[in-house]
């Protein structure tokens, strides 16, 4: 699968959404769609990998290992950080510890709260999909797992509206299912011909976004999530667009109406996003100690330190934690079908991956 570049971007303004909406909630009501974003552009990257090294030898140990070395280091050393310095209950560390947040809504539960983790939420869900999609793509085969992802999105669109929640795999995978049907559509070794089809996916999603923002703001709840349609549409809404906004991207790459997404600054922001997103919870969840510290009330000021201690926090990570890790991703390459040869020592590929690392 060919890279595209300017998804590293979009992954860097997406963690930047999510880092302002957190700290301007009321100002920025679908703030929080950025996290959807995040979901397309995941779902695109495994499907991708899935389909293009699925039949390698080895492949899901490779996967599993890479995914985990992504992933795993910086989440469990900041739940470790966070269980000794501010757990809520101690009774949710197990949720944590095994990326099992909010399973309890499947059967109407109740999950033990704990505030300065709350966010990751859809890393459990991301976990969760990881370990149930590439298997359903190996045995759809290249040519059936666009309808498998369709048929898959719809189905956790029509989930949701039934009453599932919308931070549990069930009523929230359609994001990572559409990411899964845009790898499909572009894994058509007719370039030209996938172009086409990625354009008509998107214009048609974008479209169907338009007409349910409409919608939405006839009977009155495009910014309030309250009421019979609620927050449910409202996600529905930010799956739909997110697909356009990302296939749109796809069949755009090197255009330079692109151009910024493809500026290193912003590219940057792409690298260190999964630590800008992992960090910005607990720091902003800790504005009253800042507060009294610096001796201010709500304003620039505070605001300013929280996401320069955010910003700080992620590139630190990035260089002296996530990098370094990250290297080891050589001992376990996805091997090419030849490996099966004995003693064949051209048998390693390094695939390109189309959106540098895990999404959220």
């Amino acid at each position: 699968m060919r890279r595209i570049a300017e998804f590293d971007g979009v992954r860097g303004l997406a963690a930047v959404a999510v880092v302002a909406y957190h700290i301007f909630m009321s100002r920025l009501p679908w703030g929080w769609a950025a996290v959807d974003v995040f979901f397309v552009l995941s779902g695109f990257l495994i499907t991708g990998i899935v389909l293009e090294h699925g039949r390698s030898p080895g492949f899901l140990w490779a996967f599993y290992m890479r995914r985990g070395l992504r992933i795993w280091p910086i989440y469990y050393l900041l739940l470790l950080i966070m269980a000794v310095c501010w757990v809520d209950d101690a009774q949710a560390i197990p949720y944590y510890l095994t990326y099992t947040q909010r399973l309890p809504y499947y059967w109407g539960g109740e999950m033990p709260p704990w505030t300065a983790m709350g966010h990751t939420w859809t890393l459990a869900m991301e976990e969760q999909f990881y370990l149930i999609w590439p298997a359903l793509v190996l045995l759809a085969g290249k040519r059936w797992t666009g309808p498998l992802a369709l048929a898959l999105a719809v189905g956790s669109i029509l989930a949701r509206l039934a009453g599932f929640h919308h931070m549990i795999l069930a009523g929230r995978c359609d994001g990572f299912a559409f990411g899964g049907l845009l790898a499909a559509l572009v894994a058509d070794a007719d370039v030209e011909h996938a172009r086409q089809r990625v354009l008509a996916w998107a214009c048609g999603a974008g479209a169907i976004a338009v007409g349910l923002i409409i919608a939405l703001g006839c009977v009155g709840c495009l910014v309030d999530s309250n009421g019979p349609y609620g927050f449910r549409w409202h996600v529905t809404t930010a799956t739909i667009a997110s697909f356009s906004g990302v296939a749109l991207v796809a069949v755009n790459t090197g255009h330079r109406s692109l151009v910024l997404l493809r500026t290193p600054f912003v590219v940057y922001l792409g690298s260190i996003s999964y630590g800008l997103y992992l960090y910005q919870y607990p720091i902003l969840m800790s504005s009253e100690a800042l507060r009294k510290l610096l001796g201010v009330g709500p304003g620039p000021i505070l605001w300013s330190t929280e996401v320069l201690l955010t910003a700080a926090a992620a590139v630190v990570s990035w260089h002296l934690i996530e990098k370094p890790i990250l290297r080891l991703k050589d001992f376990v390459p996805y091997r090419s079908p030849h490996a099966r040869m004995r003693g064949s020592r051209t048998a390693t590929v390094e695939p390109i991956e189309p959106v540098a690392a895990q999404a959220m």
